[in-house]
């Protein structure tokens, strides 16, 4: 008598993918009418303004499109941790390999990224 071991790959359904995308397009374009609403007018400045004013449209315009590119890009990183042990298990690497690394990959993209940031920031 043999055994049957049925392997299933947990696949998220393909509407989420869509409600994420317009959850996130909605919060984007939302963000700058809602924030006008609740903007305090008389501030401190302080080591982060860097002298440029939260009202410039030239500002707004830049911030929209760094949020765009990062919401685009945290998507397809979520994608490729997702499903990029297809191609790892394609060339022979191991389970524990594939968690090892996507588990040092997070770790320095949380210790340099955070400090690189506000280094690039300041130059």
């Amino acid at each position: 008598m043999a055994v049957i071991i049925e392997s299933s790959v947990w696949e998220p359904n393909p509407w989420l993918y869509i409600l994420l995308f317009m959850a996130s397009l909605f919060s984007l374009i939302a963000f700058p009418y809602a924030s006008k609403k609740y903007s305090i007018t008389t501030r401190t400045p302080n080591i982060f303004d860097h002298g440029i004013s939260s009202s410039s449209s030239s500002f707004l315009r830049f911030q929209r499109s760094f949020l765009l590119f990062y919401s685009l890009a945290s998507v397809l990183e979520g994608l490729w941790s997702a499903f990029g042990e297809v191609e790892f298990a394609y060339y022979g690497v191991r389970r524990e390999q594939i968690v090892l690394s996507l588990c040092i990959g997070s770790a320095a993209a949380l210790l340099f990224g955070t400090f690189l940031g506000v280094l690039s920031d300041l130059m």
